[in-house]
């Protein structure tokens, strides 16, 4: 379930935030602007000292699948299957597009 907030703060530059169920942003529409959908939830929406209000709620559309893959250094990484394109947020990944993490889960999602 998606929330939809409204911000209600007095320096407020209005618009309606989307927030999943996990309180990560996944979507802004600003006064005047067209609905926005990120391509990867936010995770650092952060409400503190802010005032918002409840303006809806929506069905979660997010077909989105992620999984856990621990990389050579031992750190843990997300790769995930976002609507068919398959992301990774290692430093690799940002920078060339592609990486042995992705490599490895699009490996394994062949095999099955």
């Amino acid at each position: 379930m998606i929330t939809i907030l409204r911000e209600t703060t007095d320096w407020d530059y209005g618009g309606y935030y989307h927030v999943n169920a996990k309180g990560h942003l996944v979507g802004y529409q600003g006064v005047q602007q067209d609905y926005k959908e990120f391509s990867e939830p936010m995770k650092r929406f952060s409400k503190s000292g802010r005032k918002f209000e409840v303006s809806g709620t929506r069905e979660d559309s997010d077909n989105s699948q992620t999984w856990q893959i621990k990389g050579s250094s031992g750190r843990t990484y997300t790769v995930g299957d976002y609507g068919g394109l398959i992301k990774c947020n290692c430093s690799g990944f940002t920078y060339r597009g592609k990486c042995k993490h992705v490599t490895d889960v699009t490996r394994r999602l062949c095999s099955i």
